[in-house]
């Protein structure tokens, strides 16, 4: 895990050199409830939910295409207990649609994360690799010069890549974020 911290650290020293957007995301989310997937047996017995801060580097590859690596560590609370994450997410975001004052955006990534603990290993095998998928959704607004701000929706889903025995989590989430294109 420290290694993963100095890499970040790193990779904050040295944005100017390689990335075209620098990203700054605050997410809150919490669990899907009962009645979207009736078959899940945690869902009454594991109230959580969760706060997570993400770096996002973004590299253009259309004038609306950026290619981004997130750097994301959150807090999960399960029934009251803490369990922290760390991963990184390589993915797309795609501006469909420009505006005069920003754009409408969609993003999506697949990563690798890190589990301190579950209190379920039904939940979230972390011992066998803890994989992410995520996608969401929002409105980009342009500020004065280069900067602008995000707010959107997101999803997430967690689960061991090489297991099959756990059901992995969903969570929806509000991502806000503040950011400066170079």
């Amino acid at each position: 895990m420290k290694a993963l911290f100095s890499i970040i650290l790193i990779l904050l020293i040295t944005t100017p050199i390689y990335a075209d957007t620098i990203e700054l995301k605050y997410s809150l989310g919490a669990q899907i409830p009962k009645n979207y997937f009736p078959q899940w047996p945690y869902t009454d017995t594991t109230d959580w939910y969760f706060s997570m801060i993400s770096l996002i580097k973004g590299l253009p590859v259309t004038k609306t295409l950026d290619a981004t690596a997130e750097f994301t560590i959150g807090k999960f609370s399960f029934e009251g207990k803490d369990v922290s994450n760390v991963s990184i997410v390589l993915g797309l975001n795609y501006d469909y649609l420009k505006l005069a004052w920003g754009s409408l955006y969609l993003d999506a990534g697949v990563g690798l994360g890190y589990w301190t603990a579950f209190p379920y290993d039904e939940l979230v095998d972390r011992t066998a690799l803890p994989a992410i998928l995520q996608y969401g959704t929002g409105v980009k607004i342009l500020l004065a010069g280069r900067d602008f701000i995000k707010v959107g929706y997101g999803f997430r889903h967690d689960s061991a890549l090489l297991s099959d025995q756990d059901v992995g989590i969903n969570s929806h989430r509000i991502e806000v974020s503040y950011g400066v294109e170079w």
